[in-house]
């Protein structure tokens, strides 16, 4: 997507990153007065190299305690095996990770100390309010005091993994400018500096081992790296990597911290946030091929990260706080955490006939997670701060995605005994499509629209398509064909594996069908086909018109306050009101019903899409 019409100077989006320098005291408080801020974090990476050293101890403690030889059986154990010391030596096994990135030490290229500084705070601004899984204070005084002393690492591989996280920082910070604001700041081109930085990440990632290494900022710098990736290729690559690196989380069992007493505070938030980011990424790239994630509801016990800021604590706290109620540093991700996975529950499907939830117990799970955003994450939030619209929009949009999944899931369930109010599942769909769009354009999102164009709407799209081809009059019919003439060549541009994906041609064949439905409608009118209104841009409120929304629950173009949240859209888009019968409302206790009469079935062309895509089960589970 192209610079707004009316955009944020670069200076202004970065600004908030100029209190990197301000709050130097807040950040000396949260982190010990006396101990260099490198070697604190330096002490964190060192307990967790340690920790995943010792994972395998558990089971040679519980077998020892079994036959009564503890000390004997550790004892023998220690002789046989290799010392685990420290990772394997990246000089000798280099080779192992280089088959996946290539890198010679000339690719390890440096910004200037001015450049350095700007590169900080562009990621600190733009990129950790979306990737909260560094701790800031630690983190940016480490970036910036590393160049100069690069602090007393106890191993090759850990300032290898050191220097690759700094790399990535580098690199998903280019990622996040927009092309005048490198030109500008950087004094290079877009294309040109995140070449640069990108041939940099890969060879300090192949530098570090990353295949073996077991540095918890090796895995870090990967995860950004990941990332960032995302928004500058399409192809498989990204989404192949996700299922390496939970692997490697695996390896570093950051799965299964459960509660995380058996590390200190600090350690145990962030490898909960690492852990829960990795989720999140999981579900997006499962999402963007219609897959099944590689984490599964049950695989895991490792806790949500809590509601705080970063100078909520620090490596040195004795105990974290309670979690804050209301927006937090974490507010984006715990939102993001939280609704992956309600995902995880509500769209899983066991591989054998098993039973799985009813709609019922969709929405109540949907309902809960709807609650927590309101109640929590949201909570006394300022309708007019540019961060809490973002971050709402935000949350509006995962919800609704949550409701198109129940009512239209990419796996199998038994659709031929569900039917749906009619022009729900086409409201629902079109209001997706309308706020993501709305987000994208928004000058509020200057900073962050390198992430938010990574979220390509084509689930809505083919439910919308799919809506269409039955619904072909009314306001909100135009309001639909609006959106989607508008988007459908931008989306498909940006679709997994381009337009040749898997995805994209049965998408295509449902446009076909819908625009022959539409035209055979206004030919019935004896009105030639003409392009619908598309003309007034998003950002302008979708004006053509129509009554606009309210997001106030109970009123009379409300939506239902669990179907989209009790807070507030600062940014209101324009949508019809959709009648419906007065049993089946949406201010109802449920929003499904299985009453046929004033209800449509969307089955047949929805399992047609399915098929096409190659995710449908010919053997579906039964349902509760």
């Amino acid at each position: 997507m192209g610079e707004s019409s009316n955009p944020v100077k670069e200076e202004s989006i970065i600004a908030a990153g100029n209190d990197l320098h301000n709050d130097a005291q807040v950040d000396a408080d949260t982190l010990s007065g006396g101990s260099r801020v490198d070697d604190q974090l330096l002490d964190f990476v060192r307990q967790q190299e340690a920790g995943a050293h010792n994972l395998g101890h558990t089971f040679w403690t519980g077998l020892s305690q079994e036959i009564g030889g503890i000390r004997q059986l550790l004892e023998d154990t220690a002789e046989v095996e290799t010392p685990l010391e420290q990772s394997p030596d990246p000089t000798e096994l280099q080779y192992q990770s280089n088959f996946l990135f290539h890198g010679n030490d000339f690719d390890l290229e440096h910004p200037s100390e001015l450049h350095c500084s700007h590169l900080i705070r562009c990621y600190f601004s733009n990129v950790h309010p979306l990737c909260m899984i560094l701790h800031r204070p630690t983190a940016r005084l480490y970036l910036e005091s590393s160049r100069s002393s690069p602090g007393q690492a106890t191993t090759e591989s850990a300032r290898r993994g050191l220097d690759a996280l700094r790399h990535a920082v580098y690199f998903a910070a280019v990622t996040s400018m927009s092309p005048a604001g490198c030109m500008q700041y950087l004094g290079a081109s877009k294309e040109t500096l995140v070449m640069r930085y990108l041939r940099s990440c890969e060879a300090a990632l192949s530098h570090a081992d990353f295949l073996n290494s077991v540095e918890i900022a090796t895995l870090q710098a990967l995860v950004i790296y990941i990332t960032a990736i995302r928004s500058h290729s399409s192809n498989r690559s990204g989404w192949s990597l996700i299922g390496l690196v939970v692997r490697l989380a695996h390896s570093l069992n950051l799965h299964r911290d459960g509660d995380g007493r058996a590390f200190s505070p600090f350690d145990a938030e962030m490898r909960r946030r690492l852990w829960w980011h990795i989720i999140v990424l999981d579900i997006r790239a499962s999402e963007d091929r219609a897959t099944e994630p590689m984490i599964y509801d049950g695989s895991f016990n490792t806790s949500m990260p809590r509601n705080l800021n970063d100078s909520d604590f620090g490596p040195t706290s004795g105990c974290l706080p309670k979690a804050r109620i209301g927006t937090t540093d974490m507010t984006f991700s715990l939102i993001c955490m939280d609704v992956s996975n309600t995902c995880l529950v509500v769209n899983y499907v066991p591989p054998r006939k098993q039973r799985v939830l009813s709609i019922a117990q969709q929405e109540d799970i949907i309902k809960g997670c709807t609650g927590r955003i309101d109640s929590i994450y949201l909570a006394g939030s300022v309708a007019s701060d540019p961060k809490t619209w973002v971050v709402s929009t935000i949350g509006q949009l995962l919800i609704l995605r949550l409701w198109l999944v129940v009512q239209y899931p990419l796996q199998s369930v038994r659709l031929n005994k569900q039917y749906f109010p009619s022009g729900l599942a086409l409201r629902t769909a079109t209001l997706y499509l309308a706020l993501r769009e709305s987000l994208e354009e928004s000058e509020y999102s200057t900073g962050h629209r390198w992430f938010f164009q990574t979220y390509v709407p084509w689930h809505a799209l083919a439910v919308a398509l799919v809506a269409l081809c039955k619904q072909t009059k009314g306001p909100l019919v135009e309001q639909a064909w609006s959106i989607i003439d508008q988007g459908f060549e931008k989306w498909g541009g940006r679709m997994a594996d381009s337009q040749g994906g898997i995805l994209w041609s049965p998408i295509k064949s449902l446009m076909r069908k819908a625009r022959a439905a539409r035209e055979t409608y206004l030919e019935s009118l004896k009105r030639p086909p003409q392009r619908s209104v598309s003309a007034a841009p998003l950002t302008d409120g979708l004006d053509i018109g129509l009554p606009r929304l309210s997001l106030e629950p109970h009123g009379s173009n409300s939506l239902d306050p669990f179907l989209i949240g009790n807070f507030e859209s600062m940014h209101p888009t324009i949508l019809p009101c959709v009648e419906v019968d007065s049993t089946n409302t949406l201010g109802n206790d449920s929003l499904f019903t299985d009453f046929a009469d004033n209800s449509t079935n969307w089955d047949e062309n929805w399992n047609d899409f399915l098929l096409d895509a190659g995710t449908f089960s010919m053997d579906p589970p039964f349902e509760i």
